[in-house]
């Protein structure tokens, strides 16, 4: 009975099933553990520097706009051990984001399970990017 009434209060649906651009900013995760967190101007130069950057959005929201040669694996769909390793191997650097930070620090989270070891987790990515007025690809 405990169950049903929780079921009816409180989706199933799982937190990267949502769209994280509205969520509040308290709501976000400040860091993740074994990866470094990043603001817009790091994440900037690190994309200056060639370093992958791997966005972890719905193809809806991918397809507003995304950092530039930016690889696309959402994160409900296209995530996977496999498939981030054809972007970068577990020794290399990789930047993974989304529009605040709730689907990339899962994602981020889940990468450090996979080894890697030189992780960024851009907390309010494409938010912060695009008020940076960085470049956007669409």
């Amino acid at each position: 009975m405990l169950l049903l009434a929780l079921a009816l209060i409180a989706p199933l649906t799982p937190v990267w099933a949502s769209d994280d651009a509205d969520v509040p900013d308290g709501d976000i995760p400040q860091s993740v553990d074994e990866a470094t967190t990043i603001d817009a101007a790091a994440a900037y130069a690190l994309w200056q520097k060639g370093v992958a950057f791997v966005d972890v959005r719905k193809d809806a929201r991918w397809a507003t706009g995304h950092i530039p040669n930016a690889t696309h694996l959402y994160l409900d769909k296209g995530f996977s051990a496999e498939s981030l390793a054809q972007v970068a191997q577990p020794d290399q650097e990789v930047v993974i984001y989304c529009d605040r930070g709730v689907l990339s620090s899962v994602a981020v989270e889940t990468a450090v399970f996979w080894d890697y070891a030189k992780l960024y987790y851009f907390r309010n990515g494409m938010h912060a990017w695009s008020a940076a007025g960085y470049p956007v690809e669409k």
